[in-house]
């Protein structure tokens, strides 16, 4: 029997990778959170990962379907911070 592949969670690497990424332009208070729940009510700037679906495109190749949903104080820094992702 062949060895079972098991591919990382796209949205932890997503999280960790835009929470790097996005550190740059943000004071550390205004940083957006990253993550798969947003806090309710929101404080800010927020970006939230869903996967939705995706294949096994090959034995070791995983085409992972990520939505990213960004919300910010109004549209045009929502639309900003979107562009950023």
């Amino acid at each position: 029997m062949g060895e079972l592949i098991i591919f990382p969670d796209i949205e932890d690497v997503l999280e960790t990778w835009l929470t790097a990424t996005l550190a740059p332009y943000y004071p550390a208070r205004d940083r957006p959170v990253v993550g798969r729940r947003l806090d309710n009510p929101r404080r800010g700037a927020s970006i939230r990962l869903i996967r939705l679906g995706g294949v096994r495109a090959t034995l070791v190749t995983d085409a992972a379907t990520v939505m990213v949903d960004c919300w910010a104080p109004d549209a045009k820094s929502a639309a900003a911070l979107l562009q950023r992702c």
